[in-house]
């Protein structure tokens, strides 16, 4: 789509105007003697006044014309009544005519339903076809990269991210897109152990934007590189600013890593009184209560936690660990066996050794190692791991 940028740039604005304007005039001046062609066109219009003015929206979104465009189709749809039922003086050539092509006119829009539908399937699809059709949109770009992120393929996100970098000054709001690319380079970066990467991308987004989601990017990446301390008081400067909900987690699992228990608990306090929807502050508030021996408070939160996200291998393992602890070793056997049944055993191990550096006690990481080997010798698996 080519931008007007004054009267005669390019030749058609002007054009387009007075068209514009023509339409409107005479669908005003003949309103009472051609009322079904004349409203159609002055409902488009007055539909439009509420979002395409001289207001600096973005230039295009089609969904803008759902509703205006309601009654474009009313005198198609009564030619088409008058063909049928009307007394006029059509052929009969002149009918078949009229149909055939009305025929064929829904048969073209039937087809290019269902091949649109295909790109609508999913969220990656619908943006593939749109980064396909715009290779320069930094939007489109962005949007992909999001949805690599989301099952941790990150990767594909980071090259998408990296080309909505590239893309960022072609589009509407230059800045806008170009921070929030950034953002998600950034975290893509930090995924991937890239953290040289991330800090310059993070670095440059709060130098030129003074982006705070850039802010939280860097408080992920002290956390990724062991410098839980700073992480945890980035994260409480950030929270005096903004203490919306994504600020206050962010100083809940900062001061998690820290072991600063108390802080920790402080800002799960906040969280807990308005939402118990987020898996990982549940997550955190469950592990917090087993190093407070509180066993059975941390079953209460581990059982909201599986149930939001029944198949990730981490939350599992902490349901074992604090059914252990709580003396319920049967239970905690039971949830292993089925987690092997549904899991690769390299994936549980890493989980463990993951969940056991931070978050569980050295004998109740042994108990879950020997639970893993009894369970692979029960069922007769074949299975080497020194880490077993």
């Amino acid at each position: 789509i080519t931008l007007s940028t004054s009267l005669f740039s390019p030749w058609t604005t002007l054009p387009s105007i007075v068209l514009i304007f023509s339409l409107i005039f005479l669908s005003i001046f003949f309103l009472r003697k051609k009322p079904l062609f004349a409203f159609p066109v002055l409902f488009f219009f007055l539909n439009h006044l509420v979002e395409s003015t001289i207001f600096p929206l973005e230039l295009v979104f089609e969904h803008r014309n759902y509703l205006p465009s309601l009654f474009l189709f009313l005198p198609v749809g009564f030619l088409f009544a008058q063909v049928l039922y009307g007394k006029n003086s059509f052929s009969q050539f002149g009918r078949i005519a009229i149909m055939f092509c009305g025929a064929v006119y829904l048969i073209i829009s039937g087809h290019a339903t269902y091949t649109r539908n295909e790109y609508w399937v999913n969220e990656e699809s619908l943006w593939k076809d749109a980064l396909r059709k715009a290779p320069s949109s930094a939007r489109a770009a962005h949007n992909i990269g999001l949805v690599y992120s989301n099952p941790g393929q990150y990767d594909k996100a980071f090259a998408y991210f990296q080309l909505a970098v590239d893309n960022a000054d072609t589009a509407a709001s230059p800045n806008y897109a170009r921070k929030n690319a950034l953002n998600g380079l950034s975290n893509a970066a930090i995924e991937l152990g890239q953290y040289d990467k991330a800090g310059k991308s993070i670095d440059e987004c709060i130098k030129k934007y003074n982006f705070d989601l850039c802010r939280l990017a860097k408080v992920a990446l002290y956390s990724h590189q062991g410098l839980h301390q700073k992480a945890l008081d980035a994260s409480k400067q950030l929270a005096k600013k903004n203490s919306s909900y994504q600020y206050n987690k962010t100083v809940v699992l900062a001061a998690y890593l820290a072991n600063d228990l108390a802080s920790s608990s402080n800002y799960i306090k906040k969280i807990i009184r308005t939402s118990l929807h987020d898996s990982r502050i549940l997550y955190i508030t469950s592990l917090f209560l087993i190093k407070e021996k509180a066993y059975s408070n941390s079953l209460f939160f581990l059982n909201q936690v599986v149930r939001i996200a029944p198949n990730v291998i981490e939350y599992q393992i902490a349901m074992a660990a604090a059914h252990y602890k709580n003396e319920q070793d049967n239970i905690a056997e039971g949830i292993i066996q089925k987690l092997i049944g549904k899991h690769s055993l390299s994936a549980i191990n890493k989980t463990l050794a993951k969940v056991g550096q931070y978050d569980l006690d050295q004998e109740t990481v042994i108990f879950l190692k020997n639970t893993i080997l009894l369970s692979v010798r029960s069922q007769k698996l074949e299975f080497v791991d020194d880490a077993l």
